[in-house]
């Protein structure tokens, strides 16, 4: 009986000096192998320099892809997961965002991670909060701050007492007739940046300014009854 010519092969030749399994291989263009053999995949990384993902459409892993998509400029993706327990020699925190080894105390506690921390540190955390609900950056906050010297842009406390007394940071306060979303902000109509108190005064107010203005009416005329003569 005429066997296969591939070495090893003994199975009944079909075409070619081949068996039929391995004539198929031949047919389809593909590198001969022993039959039974699983096929060797040929894993693609993304084009973009120094990304290792695999390969998704067009050359690029999914990421970038989408980026891609969404005519933004390729950008290195931000790792999604890291080891939450490393740690380098000085006991500090990779931050998943700016990659900055930072102390522990620079991150927020959460339950939802291994090590209690969360995977960002908090200047990070302030950021993203910033530029999602008001489309400003952290560094454009205090550039507001420091114009307002420091200071609520209406009342005299600063930024460092108001922080010591109630563990917040200043509110951004947007004009509304802008943008109605009382939580968002295009960014273009932040007007300061206010304690609460302030803050919950104007929005009580309506943001409007003639009642502001009788309020401030009101109030310097009561205290002139209070000082006129019986």
């Amino acid at each position: 009986m005429k066997t296969c010519i591939f070495e090893g092969c003994e199975k009944r030749h079909c075409a070619r000096g081949y068996c039929n399994g391995h004539y198929q291989q031949l047919k389809a263009g593909k590198t001969l192998r022993p039959l039974g053999e699983p096929a060797v995949r040929e894993v693609k990384e993304c084009t973009f320099t120094g990304c290792t993902n695999k390969h998704w459409a067009n050359g690029l892993c999914s990421g970038h892809a989408k980026q891609r998509a969404a005519g933004k400029e390729l950008k290195p993706l931000i790792a999604r997961y890291r080891d939450q327990n490393a740690r380098d020699t000085a006991g500090r925190k990779e931050c998943s965002i700016c990659t900055q080894w930072k102390p522990e105390t620079e991150y927020t506690k959460t339950k939802q991670t291994s090590d209690g921390l969360s995977p960002y540190c908090k200047r990070c955390y302030r950021s993203q909060a910033l530029k999602r609900s008001y489309n400003i950056t952290l560094d454009e906050y205090e550039a507001l701050l420091a114009r307002q010297g420091g200071k609520c842009a209406i009342c005299p406390i600063t930024a460092d007492e108001y922080l010591e007394a109630t563990g917040n940071n200043f509110s951004v306060d947007h004009d509304h007739s802008c943008c109605p979303d009382k939580a968002k902000s295009c960014g273009k109509c932040v007007r300061g940046l206010l304690c609460s108190a302030c803050n919950f005064t104007i929005g009580h107010a309506r943001e409007d300014v003639d009642i502001l203005l009788n309020s401030a009416t009101y109030l310097m005329g009561f205290k002139n009854v209070l000082q006129q003569p019986d």
